[in-house]
């Protein structure tokens, strides 16, 4: 998804399905990996600061299975993402491109 630049649906597997978003495809490539080989500009805003909170163990991922996912930050900790980078846009869950 991220390598056709398809927002919508890296949306909603990450805000509804709970996805992590460092999960590496079969060659080891996050999906931030794969927005940045194609240049897919809207997905890299998304995602960088996403994968920054999974670095720091702040948002569900592969080291911290048990923090809290996106939709949960989206909702009660809107200034820890917005701190990170994250796009107002897309703070509210299904805002604009869902």
């Amino acid at each position: 998804m991220a390598a056709e630049a398809d927002i919508k649906g890296l949306r909603l597997l990450l805000e509804v399905g709970g996805a992590m978003v460092d999960t590496k495809d079969r060659w080891g490539h996050t999906a931030l990996d794969e927005a940045k080989r194609v240049n897919a500009s809207p997905v890299i805003a998304y995602l960088a600061p996403l994968m920054l909170l999974a670095a720091e163990g702040k948002i569900r991922c592969a080291a911290k299975p048990m923090a809290p996912r996106l939709q949960v930050l989206m909702a009660t900790q809107p200034a820890l993402l917005l701190t990170a980078g994250f796009p107002r846009l897309y703070l509210t869950p299904g805002a604009s491109q869902v």
